[in-house]
C-alpha cells in the first residue's frame, strides 16, 4: 500500500528547473532510496516533500491527503519526520536536549503537570520525554552522550543524534538524507542496522539520499534514479544496476 505519492512534482529556482515533473510512489514498509549524480535534485524533492520549499507544480500525497505546500510542523504532525545533510544540532543543548526537541509536535500541554508541579522536580510529560530521548541515544549507541554539549560532539555523533531527534516524533515515514557522510565503514555499518532495525522493528518507511551505493543496493527494496531534475528509473536494485540509462548518467558503464 502506498504511504506517500508525488504527481509531477516541479521545483523552479528563478530560471532553474531543479526538478522536473516527477512522480515517486512509496511503498508502506520499505526502505526506499533516491539516488543521482550531484544536482540531480534528491534534496530539493525532501525539501518540497517535508514543506520546507514552496512546490512550484504538481502535488504531494500522503496516505491520499494531499500535503502539498503543507508548512513543516504540521507534515511532522501527521507523521513524516527526515534529517539533514548537514547535522542542525544546538551547540549549547546537550545531546539529550536535542533529542528531546524531537518531541515537540507530540507535546500536549499539560499546565498543571508542566507548570505547577514542585520546583526542581521533572512535570510527567518532560519526564516521560527524557525517557524517550534517552531510549532513543541508546539506540543509536549515544547513551554515554547524554550530557554532552551539542558543540562538544563530532560530526559522525551530530548524524546519529539528528537521526535519535527525528524518531524522537514517532513517524510513520522516516527520510535520511545522506546518513552516512563522512564516515567511515564501521559507522556506515552502524547506520545500516540503524535503518533497517526502524523499518523491520519500529515499522516504519524509509526514504534514503545516498551516494554510497554499495550501502543503497544492499538495503533498498526500491531505488528511483534522478539526474538533472528528472526521473530516469525506479526499481528494485537489480533493475536499476541494469538499467543502460542509469549505468550512463549515474553507475558508470564498465
Amino acid at each position: 500500500m502506498s504511504i506517500l505519492k508525488t504527481n509531477e512534482l516541479t521545483k523552479d529556482f528563478g530560471g532553474v528547473r531543479a526538478l522536473d515533473k516527477v512522480d515517486v510512489n512509496i511503498e508502506e514498509g520499505q526502505i526506499h532510496s533516491i539516488i543521482g549524480p550531484n544536482g540531480s535534485g534528491k534534496t530539493t524533492f525532501f525539501n518540497l516533500v517535508t514543506g520546507i520549499f514552496p512546490v512550484t507544480g504538481g502535488k504531494v500525497y500522503f496516505r491520499s491527503n494531499d500535503i502539498t505546500n503543507l508548512e513543516p510542523e504540521k507534515v511532522n504532525k501527521l507523521g513524516i519526520s527526515r534529517t539533514f545533510q548537514r547535522a542542525l544540532i544546538l551547540p549549547n543543548c546537550t545531546c539529550l536536549e536535542n533529542v528531546m526537541l524531537g518531541t515537540y509536535s507530540r507535546t500536549k500541554l499539560d499546565v498543571l503537570g508542566t507548570f505547577f508541579h514542585v520546583p526542581f522536580v521533572r512535570s510527567r510529560q518532560e519526564s516521560k520525554f527524557r525517557k524517550k530521548a534517552l531510549e532513543l541515544l541508546k539506540f543509536v549507541g549515544l547513551t554515554k552522550s547524554a550530557d554532552r554539549w551539542g558543540s562538544d560532539l563530532t560530526w559522525v555523533e551530530c548524524q546519529l543524534v539528528q537521526i535519535a531527534r527525528a524518531l524522537a516524533s514517532e513517524p510513520k515515514l522516516l527520510f535520511l538524507d545522506e546518513p552516512t557522510a563522512g564516515m567511515g565503514s564501521e559507522e556506515t555499518e552502524r547506520v545500516e542496522s540503524l535503518v533497517l532495525e526502524a523499518r523491520d522493528i519500529m515499522g516504519l518507511t524509509i526514504v534514503l539520499v545516498a551516494h554510497d551505493v554499495e550501502l543503497v543496493m544492499g538495503i533498498s527494496d526500491q531505488i528511483t534514479v534522478l539526474n538533472s531534475g528528472k526521473k530516469i528509473a525506479q526499481g528494485n536494485p537489480a533493475q536499476v544496476q541494469k538499467d543502460p540509462v542509469v549505468l550512463e548518467a549515474y553507475l558508470g558503464k564498465e
